[in-house]
């Protein structure tokens, strides 16, 4: 199962909770997929990919289990109309600077609960932005000779 997050206004928490999402009627996203019209609810990979609303008392955050193959992953950062689309197994975190998930199925409410800030499933890192920069970071040290990486962050050092 995939868990993902979405987040819902503060009075909306207990019909999610009872009723779960329904597709056809809480869809908030519709894209084009494989060349078709698909009707989507967007979720998030890990809560703080939306920190506002994270520390919002107005919104909570419902994690969200579903199966990986009604999930696809888009980068937000390219708003266009025909998304290139990956699937939720082939995702290799890190990918993109700000995924999104796209769940093309209904969510029953037994697979939906509230988000615990405190204690809740471990996320093993802090938000999707800041590790897409550590990986691009990584790349960019491993592609340079020890050289110049020692001048690079010198010259950086120094210019602090």
């Amino acid at each position: 199962m995939a868990i993902v997050y979405r987040y819902v206004l503060k009075e909306k928490v207990v019909d999610y909770l009872k009723y779960g999402i329904r597709l056809s009627k809480q869809f908030d996203k519709e894209v084009i997929l494989n060349g078709y019209w698909k009707q989507c609810i967007t979720a998030l990979l890990n809560p703080k990919d939306n920190i506002e609303k994270f520390n919002s008392e107005n919104y909570v955050g419902l994690k969200i289990e579903v199966s990986p193959d009604y999930c696809k992953i888009v980068e937000t950062s390219n708003e266009k109309e025909n998304l290139k689309a990956i699937e939720y197994k082939d995702y290799i975190l890190g990918t993109y600077k700000n995924p999104e998930v796209l769940i093309t199925t209904s969510i029953l409410p037994e697979k939906i609960s509230v988000l615990n800030k405190d204690i809740d499933v471990p996320v093993l890192y802090d938000n999707s932005q800041d590790y897409y920069y550590a990986c691009r970071i990584t790349e960019m040290l491993e592609e340079m000779s020890p050289k110049n990486a020692y001048e690079a962050l010198k010259t950086y050092t120094n210019n602090q």
